[in-house]
This record gives C-alpha cells, structure tokens and sequence, in this order.
C-alpha cells in the first residue's frame, strides 16, 4: 500500500475484498482505528448513527397507538431525524460534487456521465485599458452613489409613504415598471433589451415564432474562424478582444479576424414569455414616463412638509442665539 495515507487505508483494504469477492469488505470499516479511516466516511457514518439512534427510541410503533405524550415525543424525534438527515444528504451532496469535479479533471466518465469544466460569463472577461480605469471608477462609484441614494429613498419611504390608496398602487406599478426594464442588466440569463423582446413578440404574432427567433442575432466574443463546437470541448474556441479599429468592436488575437459568432433567439425567449412580454409593454407604455413624476410627487407631498416642519421648530432656537447670544447643545439620547 505504498503511495497512500493512512487515513485511506480502511478504503483501500476494502476495495481489495471486493475484488476477491469477500463479504466482509463492508465492515472492515467497523473494525479499524479512526487514524485508518477517511475523514468523509467517518462523518457519513456518525450520521447514519445517529439516525439509527433516533429510531431506536420511538415511544410505540404506529402514530395512531401513541397517547398525547408518546405523540409529542415521537414529533421531537422526528425533527431530530430529518435535521440529521439533511446534514447527511448536504455531505453526501458536497462529496458527490467533488467526485464530478475530479473526474472532470482527469477526463474520466463516472456512471454513464460525461463531465466539463463549468463555464461562465467572467469566462469571458478581458483586462481594463490602464488608460480607462480611472473613467471607469468613477462611473463606478456614481453608480453606486445612485444605488445608495435609491435605498435611502426606500428607508424614507417605509417611514414617511403616501396615505392614498391610490398613490401607493400607482407607485408600485411605477417602480414595478422600471425594475423589470431594467432587468437585463442584472440577469445574464437574458439577451437584448425590452425593445428586441417588444420587437420579437410583435414579428411572432406577425409572422409565427420561427420567424421571430431568427429576427434578431446577437454578437458574441467568439472568433467565427478559430471557434469549433463540433469536438464538444468547451475550451475550443477562442475568445475575442476589444478593438477599436475593428468594424465589428473585436478582434481575434489568434487569426487577427473581426468575425464574430453570432448568437441566435431560444424558444423559450421567443415564444414561452408571450404573455409576460405583452404586459411588459403594456407597462413600459402606461407606467415608464411616471417614474420621475412618481418622485417629485412623493418628495413634495410627503417628505418636503416634514422636513420643514423640523426647520420651523429649530428656527427658533438659532434666532435666539443670534440675539441673546445663547448657546443651545443638543442633548442626545443614549
């Protein structure tokens, strides 16, 4: 057993029995040592224990036999189970990642499966020009100002809201408006903006959903010459840059091409999000140019005579102090 720690040793010794055919490979678990032991296994079988246990203190054998004690006793028992079965399952879960990941690694196939390395959008990142990241920090930071500013507003409005009925269902409708507008932005699942969907959902009904997912393409990084899929090898392609002399905004640093993959509509995008789609124009028509409106509304009618209510009552104070000269200090609670 040269080359294995110690604490594969348990493991080892039994896939040995297995191949000869010996029974009790199952149990050489049982019989040795922690130190020989894995760590995983180990934790997996503390579990099973511990459900073991569970079971074996059960009040009565059926429900229905228990009296009110026994009932609640056999309650409690039952959330202990379920709470170490769900520590049980998360391990095992957490183990079974690990096992797709390496094999992965290795190129080998486990129950049937074929595995690839998980891919994402940040994939598909390139560096910021030194020359730009300053520009962009400061975008930056404005965004997140504004981010910021939107949840003070929300802060003030949970305390000071509108009263009518019929103001707080036109402010949901608004905000509900502007949210999902702006949802591409932050969902990577989406393609296009809410003008392309208005545009597809108008040429499906015009023309039929075929026509509507081939309407529009949509550029990606790939390089149309040196990408190839048909080897079913997710790193196969190869990723465009950032070219400003390029008609196409990229260029491929391998072939130095300005091709790019164009990406096509799914059916689900096309066609299952109708309904959704419709209203969503509806409400883009009805509610987007309120948002402002919605705003200053709320500001004027609500926040701005509460604040200056609090000016006119502290006024007094600093006319005092200009004229007697006396100093107010405000007494904080603590």
């Amino acid at each position: 057993m040269e080359g294995i720690g110690k604490e594969q040793i348990s493991t080892e010794i039994a896939r040995m029995l297995r191949e000869k055919g010996c029974s009790i490979a199952d149990n050489v678990n049982h019989y040795l040592p922690p130190k020989y032991k894995n760590k995983n296994l180990i934790r997996i079988n503390e579990s099973l224990q511990k459900i073991n246990e569970v079971g074996s203190t059960m009040p009565c054998h059926l429900p229905e036999e228990c009296s009110s004690s026994e009932l609640e006793t056999l309650y409690e028992i039952n959330e202990k189970a379920i709470h170490e079965a769900d520590n049980l399952r998360t391990r095992l879960a957490k183990d079974h990642d690990k096992l797709e990941f390496i094999a992965q690694q290795k190129g080998q196939q486990l129950g049937g499966y074929k595995f690839r390395r998980e891919i994402s959008h940040k994939d598909f990142d390139e560096e910021v020009p030194e020359e730009l990241k300053q520009l962009v920090q400061n975008n930056v930071d404005l965004l997140m100002s504004i981010a910021n500013g939107f949840k003070d507003i929300a802060e003030k409005y949970k305390i000071a809201p509108p009263r009518r009925i019929e103001e707080l269902k036109e402010d949901y409708q608004v905000l509900l408006t502007f949210d999902s507008v702006f949802q591409p932005h932050h969902d990577f699942k989406s393609t296009g903006d809410s003008d392309h969907a208005f545009e597809r959902q108008y040429i499906s009904d015009m023309a039929g959903k075929h026509a509507a997912g081939n309407s529009d393409k949509f550029p990606t990084k790939l390089c149309a010459h040196c990408s190839k899929f048909e080897t079913f090898d997710p790193d196969d392609f190869e990723i465009m840059h950032w070219d400003h002399t390029s008609p196409t905004d990229y260029r491929c640093r391998k072939c130095g091409g300005v091709d790019t993959i164009m990406r096509g509509m799914s059916r689900e995008q096309v066609g299952d999000r109708q309904a959704f789609i419709v209203r969503q124009a509806q409400n883009v028509v009805s509610h987007m140019p309120l948002f402002g409106v919605t705003l200053h509304r709320w500001v004027t009618k609500y926040i701005q005579p509460k604040e200056d209510s609090r000016k006119t009552v502290i006024a007094q104070f600093f006319q005092d102090g200009s004229i007697s000269q006396a100093s107010y200090k405000v007494a904080k609670k603590v």
